[in-house]
């Protein structure tokens, strides 16, 4: 084995995350990491958006232990999205916006860290691109949610496929495998119109 390449082994795995806004995606992405340090000695990069920056959030990166780096992406404009956008369409237009951005965070870290994953939640999914393009051997989405709202998300392409019309309109409850059936107006709100990005 070249040095170069002894060199490489001897670096500590190194993931990368991006956390969508809100502290509710921040802590639980942070534990992971905590636990792949202590467990796996992995370091690891979260990467947050600088349109959720606040003082709470830069206070709890800074008490992270130092296996645990933090950087923020740019501002995005979001100017031309219809008034009144719901969150995940906003979410997921930043995360879209940011993909150039992001490839060149991730060319980064895979130029001075071995960077073995990429790691983003259930509303960051729309920057897997980024870390394909950059050359990130996996990419893993944190889901947080319970089993039923999985379970929907996983089905969403058959049900939209096969479901005449809105859930909020469906005469019979959406049966999902291994869950107890739902009225059709108790999906999450986001889904109870076709029409709406989110």
């Amino acid at each position: 084995m070249e040095a170069s390449g002894m060199a490489e082994a001897r670096r500590p795995p190194h993931v990368a995350m991006l956390v969508t806004p809100g502290m509710g995606h921040l802590i639980p992405l942070a534990e992971l990491a905590k636990r792949l340090a202590a467990r796996h000695g992995v370091t690891a990069t979260l990467i947050t958006f600088a349109s959720t920056a606040s003082a709470t959030q830069r206070a709890f990166l800074a008490s992270l232990p130092p296996t645990i780096a933090s950087m923020s992406l740019p501002p995005v404009d979001l100017s031309d999205l219809p008034h009144g956008a719901s969150l995940a369409t906003l979410m997921s237009k930043e995360c879209v916006r940011l993909v150039p951005v992001l490839i060149g965070v991730l060319t980064g870290l895979m130029e001075t860290t071995r960077l073995v994953a990429y790691v983003a939640d259930v509303l960051g999914t729309d920057s897997f691109d980024a870390a394909v393009a950059a050359g990130v051997p996996r990419r893993y989405m944190f889901f947080t949610g319970n089993l039923h709202w999985l379970t929907l998300i996983l089905h969403l392409p058959e049900l939209d496929d096969t479901m005449p019309g809105e859930f909020r309109d469906l005469a019979e409850p959406v049966r999902l495998p291994g869950c107890v059936p739902i009225p059709g107006t108790e999906v999450m709100s986001a889904l109870l119109d076709k029409s709406n990005p989110s």
